[in-house]
């Protein structure tokens, strides 16, 4: 379910994006954007929260990849908190040292930003190299597990063309409480920029491609706390955009209709969001427990589906379905 005002927001988006794909050469496409305006026009409602209905699933919808987000967030909070591990400051005085961990944040690209029918190559070598980068010693024997969520944003640079776009990689590292930032700041750093070169040429084979800028963030959140891993989770399961602050529906509002058909062509059968290690192991455990909580909900309660609201393409707002 969504917030009233925040459903809003994101159907007008959904507008945006399905009226962008309709217009694409690719017949699946065209469907897809059809199935689109029809997800979530008709919602059940529950005080100021919408639960839109006969959603589409497409990865390229706002409302889906919203709700999603919403999803895959709470999952991750949970796995996190069951982990064998704790966060080293909501640990108790006598927690072992040795059952103690840290959190990193980090944010990396591919470099300059790439063209719209080089997306899917520059994801893959995101992917690629952020694998990697898991693997490499000085990371792994510190990892207990890890979070990826890659985005793409349309660029809106006035130095270069508009037919552009910047795939970026937002990640958390779960790490032993003895990780020295600083250390594993310098490994990120040193590797990133010639690992994701190295890939963007053998793929695109651009020797004078720029990693200038391809290691945003890496640090620790403000505290190492349940509560402070849970707002990056959340922030970096979002998708693309966060409809709940203008400044992101502005640049939604800017989008093109080639970025749109670009961006769902490139991100078909990507996975956009993994984990790894303890990490993902205790994400199936908590799949596993959901599945079991709703099988004992469905069994206790009954779910009344049925539609009391419609979207109004006229006043851009859900409306009783009776008026």
């Amino acid at each position: 379910a969504l917030h009233d005002r925040l459903a809003k927001h994101t159907k007008l988006a959904q507008t945006h994006v399905a009226q962008s794909l309709i217009h694409s050469h690719d017949i699946t496409q065209g469907q897809h954007a059809l199935d689109m305006m029809s997800c979530g026009r008709y919602a059940s409602t529950t005080g100021q929260f919408i639960r839109p209905l006969n959603r589409c699933h497409r990865r390229s919808c706002p409302l889906c990849s919203s709700i999603k987000g919403k999803q895959i967030a709470r999952r991750a909070v949970r796995a996190v908190d069951q982990l064998r591990f704790t966060l080293a400051d909501d640990a108790h005085e006598t927690h072992p040292a040795e059952r103690r961990m840290i959190a990193i944040k980090v944010t990396l690209n591919s470099g300059e930003a790439c063209s719209f029918d080089q997306l899917r190559d520059r994801l893959r070598a995101l992917h690629k190299i952020w694998a990697r980068l898991l693997r490499l010693t000085d990371i792994s024997e510190h990892l207990i597990g890890s979070l990826r969520a890659s985005e793409i944003t349309q660029s809106f640079d006035n130095n270069r063309p508009l037919d552009t776009a910047n795939p970026h990689i937002h990640g958390l590292l779960l790490m032993r409480a003895s990780t020295d930032l600083e250390e594993v700041s310098a490994i990120i750093r040193r590797y990133w920029p010639k690992a994701i070169k190295r890939e963007v040429i053998r793929v695109e084979n651009n020797r004078a491609h720029s990693v200038v800028k391809s290691v945003g963030d890496v640090a620790y959140p403000y505290a190492h706390t349940i509560d402070d891993v849970e707002v990056w989770i959340r922030y970096i399961t979002k998708s693309s955009y966060d409809f709940t602050k203008q400044e992101h529906r502005k640049k939604h509002n800017l989008t093109t209709r080639n970025y749109w058909v670009a961006a769902d062509a490139a991100i078909k059968g990507m996975r956009m969001i993994s984990f790894s290690g303890d990490l993902k192991e205790a994400v199936s455990t908590v799949k596993e427990h959901e599945k079991d909580e709703r099988a004992q909900l469905d069994h206790t309660h009954s779910h009344d589906v049925t539609p009391s609201h419609v979207w109004s393409d006229r006043l851009n707002r859900y409306i009783d379905i009776n008026d």
